[in-house]
């Protein structure tokens, strides 16, 4: 054993030297080390990468290939008739608002004379108190009896006074003539007998408008008067609707008129199916007819207006019996079938962008056409050019569709395609 502390010490810093190379040869070798790693790790994954980069095309292709599941509606050209659809108001076709004629106390109402209550055409609504015209028509009828009898003095004052002239033979002018005759009393007492027999027939009148009726069947719709009101002429008493037919005023656009045929051009209106969903629930409806265009737009939406008209709407004659009424006000959904158009009739959501169609052709694959829209309905879009017979329209919505993309419908099996070309690389 030596002993360190007999050293001298300049030994020690001659040691420390020693270490530190050592520690620098070790550094080195490590840093070697991780220099052949990183190009080791780079050989191995370039060699993966070339040896996958095939499968990787191979991938793509297949992917490429892969069909998409649609589904397709089979397009035929036909006549058929362009259906019009669009949304509605009911209005009445007649309205009247029940005043007095006369002024006078109400004494009696109809049980019917409510909101609702219906009245055929003639049936008493109210009735005035009659008694004053009564005593009025009396006093107009002794005011022609007492003209008849003043007539019939004057006609035998005349006949006196003509037996004196002929008793006088002598010439005497006209005019003194028709004074002697009595001509002018008879003629005013002839005209106030006719004034008094207008008068009585003005009391017969106004007694007679003391009861007032239905002007046609219908119903009310308000009222604002009943027993023991007392009301002036031209007061406003109830609003009263006819039950004849109902008017639905639509609002379509312009370019539909030319689809839509109306009555009153002459014969028939094209025919409108009317629904109320909320009101009468599905699958009910009522038939009407388009019946008037009216010759202005609509204010702001510069929409076509037309009335359709509804026979019988509250359902009173027996072969309507059980359908569903109309309600004045109610927005109600109408389809009018128009004029017929000669093409392709497919579902509107087939109709893309741009006014092209999605077809599936013969070799399957997708094939996009620009076609001719005649007319754009709710659900359906008349197709007259770009479409053929028999083409199989795509209805399902595609992610990105490309020109020549291979398609498929339900119950095909998705299989590549064996004649696709398949890409290959050198170092296959």
């Amino acid at each position: 054993m030596t002993d360190d502390s007999n050293k001298t010490p300049t030994d020690r810093p001659r040691r420390r030297s020693r270490a530190g190379a050592v520690a620098s040869i070790l550094g080195g070798l490590l840093q070697f080390a991780l220099v052949v790693g990183l190009i080791g790790g780079g050989v191995f994954a370039a060699h993966w990468f070339n040896s996958t980069e095939g499968m990787s095309e191979k991938s793509d292709e297949a992917r490429e290939e892969t069909s998409r599941l649609v589904v397709v509606d089979v397009a035929r050209r036909e006549s058929v008739p362009v259906v019009v659809g669009t949304m509605g108001t009911v209005r009445p076709a007649r309205e009247a608002v029940v005043r007095p004629r006369v002024s006078g106390m109400i004494v009696e109402q109809a049980p019917a004379f409510v909101p609702g209550g219906f009245f055929r055409e003639g049936e008493v609504l109210l009735q005035i108190d009659r008694d004053d015209y009564e005593q009025t028509l009396l006093q107009r009828r002794n005011d022609v009896a007492q003209a008849e009898a003043a007539l019939q003095i004057e006609l035998g004052d005349q006949a006196v006074a003509q037996e004196e002239l002929e008793l006088l033979e002598v010439d005497i002018p006209a005019i003194n003539r028709d004074l002697i005759l009595r001509i002018p009393q008879v003629n005013q007492a002839k005209a106030e007998l006719r004034s008094a027999e207008a008068a009585v027939l003005r009391a017969e009148l106004d007694l007679e408008r003391t009861r007032l009726t239905a002007p046609f069947d219908g119903h009310l719709t308000d009222r604002w008067v009943t027993v023991g009101n007392n009301v002036s002429a031209g007061d406003e008493l109830a609003t009263f609707v006819g039950a004849g037919e109902y008017w639905i005023e639509l609002s379509v656009p312009v370019s539909s008129l030319r689809w839509i045929e109306t009555a009153a051009a002459g014969g028939e209106g094209s025919r409108a199916t009317v629904r109320a969903p909320r009101a009468w629930g599905p699958g009910e409806f009522r038939m009407g007819e388009a019946a008037q265009r009216v010759g202005a737009l609509e204010e702001g939406s510069r929409l076509a207006r037309v009335i359709v008209t509804v026979p019988d709407p509250l359902a009173m004659s027996p072969e309507n019996a059980g359908l569903p009424e109309l309600i004045l006000g109610a927005y109600v959904d109408v389809e009018i079938t128009g004029r017929e158009i000669e093409g392709f009739a497919i579902d509107r959501d087939a109709v893309r962008e741009g006014d092209v169609v999605w077809v599936m052709g013969d070799d399957d694959r997708l094939e996009i056409r620009p076609v001719e829209i005649a007319y754009r309905g709710p659900e359906i879009a008349y197709v007259t050019s770009g479409l053929y017979d028999g083409d199989r329209v795509v209805l399902t919505n595609l992610t990105a569709p490309v020109e020549g993309m291979l398609l498929r419908t339900s119950g095909e099996i998705e299989e590549p395609v064996a004649d696709a070309p398949r890409r290959t690389d050198a170092r296959d």
